[in-house]
């Protein structure tokens, strides 16, 4: 019971993973959205297409890294990527809701939030 207890965690980080590193595929094919989420930004607008491929491959290191990381970090630093998991998914949001993209999608974001503090909560309380 306590080697399921230790690896509980990682039921939610999956789900938390897969959200990120779905992302990939949309950055690799210069996908439309990740291109008006860019173009928001001003100074970034002339180079949204470049950094398409950046941004999914940025998501998709960050979901390895989710997985990861607890094994793999021995210091503070692998609480950050839970943390990063919990306030990422905001931005994005954000910057479609502000920029007149698209509406706030506060399911999606909830989710991955609440997945990710779920996950770190497990990984805490059964990882000492």
């Amino acid at each position: 019971m306590k080697i399921i207890q230790k690896y509980l965690w990682l039921i939610p980080g999956a789900y938390v993973a897969f959200m990120f590193g779905d992302k990939i595929v949309e950055g690799l094919q210069h996908s439309e959205e990740f291109q008006s989420i860019i173009s928001v930004i001003k100074p970034l607008s002339p180079y949204a297409y470049t950094l398409t491929p950046f941004v999914g491959v940025l998501d998709f290191v960050i979901a390895i890294l989710f997985i990861i990381a607890p094994f793999i970090f021995k210091s503070k630093c692998k609480t950050c990527f839970f943390f990063w998991a919990m306030i990422w998914p905001f931005i994005p949001a954000s910057i479609r809701y502000f920029g007149g993209v698209a509406d706030f999608e506060i399911v999606e974001v909830l989710s991955i939030t609440v997945a990710a503090l779920i996950s770190y909560l497990l990984w805490k309380n059964y990882n000492k």
